[in-house]
């Protein structure tokens, strides 16, 4: 048994819901503390998980998107609250005594594994951006460039990182693996079904004319989640988000319209849903979605719809399906490898070789699961 610090991001459904997930794989052979900040914190408290209060980054936030060269640059300048929220980590370190450190692109527990000589693996999803060779269009460059800087900062000396991802691009730093998504328990036992009506979930703001498109599709039926309202207007049924609510549309549609968040993606993907995305503008991250979600022809992606573009995509559904038939996943058990590998070389006080070596073979075995 070890004991495990776990930082988790606060902002994000999806680092707090992953966090859920592996927790699920590791605490019945070991002891973990989480500890995170604002959203997250009150997710996991929520689920009776052993969370620590820390100081989160103050994010800067416009039209409901964060934008992360200014998050890190305001945070870099506020040193006084960075030494805060380290010295806050080392205390809660001190007290409980990990063995190691688990970051989810949480950069004060990483920051306080550096300090404290602790052994560090990160887990998320946003270093494929700055740990392997992605494609992408390069009208996006610039969103690219600083998007793998805040990535290559956030977390950045870690003995193992394991990105979790659909897709699998060629690995250019040491050290690191791609395992397939880690799906929530509760999506791993719904059984799919495939219902009359299309699930999407987008917020109300920014996309009235969407909507307004919708609307005008005949013999067509829509299920909106995110849009904070709950009425029926013609062939749009909006809701309010509820978890079981939101797992029954989503496994019961014939197919996903939303941006290219990782989560629902990841989601959909499980349950063979095709997905029509439109990516935020500014988020590289979804754009990159969005593009290896085109690229595997498990759905299509736009900037921008349209009637045509969305009659289009929902007339193709057949050719997706017959892609997305063809994944097999099981990202908890890759996880479930690559820890116990881990700590088995830190009990040999080898944290590079043997570790780099034996996940390339979990890493090979992994993309059988998408051949």
């Amino acid at each position: 048994m070890v004991r495990i610090l776990y930082g988790v991001m606060g902002v994000g459904f999806g680092h707090s819901s992953r966090a859920d997930t592996i927790a699920s794989i590791l605490e019945d052979e070991h002891e973990i503390l989480f500890a995170s900040s604002n959203g997250a914190y009150d997710y996991l408290s929520k689920l009776g998980k052993n969370v620590a209060k820390i100081h989160g980054f103050n994010f800067s936030i416009k039209d409901n998107k964060i934008e992360y060269i200014r998050t890190f640059y305001n945070n870099a300048l506020k040193a006084q609250d960075t030494v805060f929220a380290i010295g806050k980590v080392v205390d809660i370190c001190k007290e409980f005594k990990p063995d190691i450190i688990i970051s989810d692109f949480e950069p004060f527990t990483a920051m306080a594994s550096k300090f404290l000589r602790k052994p560090l693996i990160s887990i998320d999803h946003q270093h494929i951006i700055s740990n392997s060779k992605i494609e992408y269009s390069k009208k996006y460059i610039k969103q690219y460039q600083i998007s793998k800087f805040v990535s290559s900062n956030i977390v950045n000396h870690a003995n193992s990182y394991i990105i979790s991802s659909f897709f699998f691009p060629h690995i250019i730093k040491k050290n690191t693996i791609i395992i397939p998504p880690l799906i929530r328990k509760e999506i791993l036992e719904t059984k799919t079904e495939k219902g009359p009506h299309t699930l999407v979930y987008m917020p109300y703001e920014g996309n009235i004319e969407l909507f307004k498109i919708l609307r005008e599709i005949e013999n067509e039926e829509f299920i909106v989640y995110g849009a904070k309202k709950e009425s029926i207007e013609g062939n749009l049924h909006f809701k309010n988000i509820s978890k079981e609510g939101f797992i029954k549309d989503l496994s019961s549609s014939k197919a996903v319209i939303s941006n290219g968040g990782y989560s629902l993606i990841s989601e959909a993907l499980h349950l063979k849903k095709p997905i029509l995305t439109v990516p935020l503008l500014g988020q590289f991250e979804q754009v990159m979605n969005a593009y290896y979600l085109e690229k595997l022809n498990y759905g299509k992606y736009y900037e921008e719809l349209d009637e045509i573009k969305i009659i289009g995509f929902l007339n193709n559904l057949a050719k997706y399906k017959r892609n997305l038939e063809m994944i097999k996943w099981n990202g908890k058990k890759d996880f479930k490898k690559v820890f116990d590998n881990f700590i088995y070389n830190i009990s040999l006080e080898n944290l590079e070789g043997d570790i780099e070596e034996e996940n390339k073979i979990i890493s090979n075995d992994a993309q059988l699961a998408y051949a």
